[in-house]
């Protein structure tokens, strides 16, 4: 596995500086060699995708993910999926803060693990008020298409059992996903925001309290990240994941490590990679 590293651009933290990077060799080769196990209580092809030790803090991560997407959603996640969703719910819940650079190629799942992590945010760990922001290089089809997967994920889970959360005082509440505004989606406290990255796109003003996702990052204006995206997430130090795929690896590792490293404020000024 590729590992480099940023913490969210936050002055104010403390935390080391660390960002994952999974790539397209990386997830397949766990993908290959997950599927010589046998499949577990999650649905999953086996519990290799992260170790089973129990000792390994990051197996709780992997549990969670992949128990509500088999239990709640009814898709399990796959042995690679569950990498990354694990290494990000553990972000997430404790507040690190870190950013995730999650490279797939076409057809391997990564905006199926998208909504899977946006589903389990909003169903199981959001607090009142807090907040979600996806976005994408264009808003008509990418973001409307990631919208629309969430919608539909969340209605067939509903039509397997309703989707509840225990409340504080021991009653259960039903759970209806809410669209609002064309491009947000309120689930219970939680809710998501949609949103175009296109250069001319505004959208200053929203803010990510736990997650905030960039699909296809790689075509995303290094720039336009940095001045209006980044921001979004640092007031919550919220996790970060840009999702790519690589259409020609080199330039597209290329532009994320640009993005990555833009953010981080570690690379001087320049154009970005072509």
């Amino acid at each position: 596995m590729t590992t480099t590293a940023t913490s969210n651009a936050n002055d104010t933290t403390t935390m080391p500086a660390r960002t994952s990077l999974f790539d397209t060799e990386s997830v397949l080769q766990m993908a290959s060699t997950d599927r010589t196990g046998s499949g577990g209580s999650d649905g999953s092809e086996s519990g290799g995708a992260v170790s089973t030790q129990p000792h390994d803090p990051h197996d709780q991560y992997a549990r969670m993910a992949a128990g509500f997407s088999f239990h709640v959603l009814g898709r399990a996640l796959r042995p690679y999926q569950k990498l990354v969703a694990a290494a990000v719910l553990e972000s997430v819940l404790k507040g690190l803060g870190l950013t995730f650079t999650v490279m797939m190629a076409r057809q391997m799942g990564k905006n199926e693990l998208s909504a899977h992590l946006e589903a389990g945010l909003l169903a199981r760990h959001a607090k009142p008020g807090a907040t979600l922001i996806k976005a994408a290089p264009t808003f008509r089809p990418q973001v409307t298409t990631s919208m629309q997967r969430l919608e539909s994920l969340l209605k067939a889970a509903a039509q397997l059992a309703p989707l509840t959360r225990r409340r504080p005082d021991g009653s259960q509440e039903v759970l209806k996903p809410k669209k609002e505004h064309g491009y947000q989606l309120v689930l219970g406290d939680g809710r998501i925001s949609f949103l175009s990255a296109d250069p001319a796109a505004s959208v200053v003003g929203a803010t990510a309290s736990l997650l905030l996702e960039i699909d296809e990052a790689q075509d995303v204006d290094p720039e336009k990240f940095t001045r209006d995206f980044r921001p979004m997430a640092s007031a919550g130090n919220a996790t970060t994941i840009l999702y790519g795929t690589p259409r020609g690896i080199t330039r597209t590792e290329r532009r994320m490590q640009w993005v990555g490293a833009t953010e981080a404020g570690t690379m001087e000024t320049g154009a970005a990679p072509r």
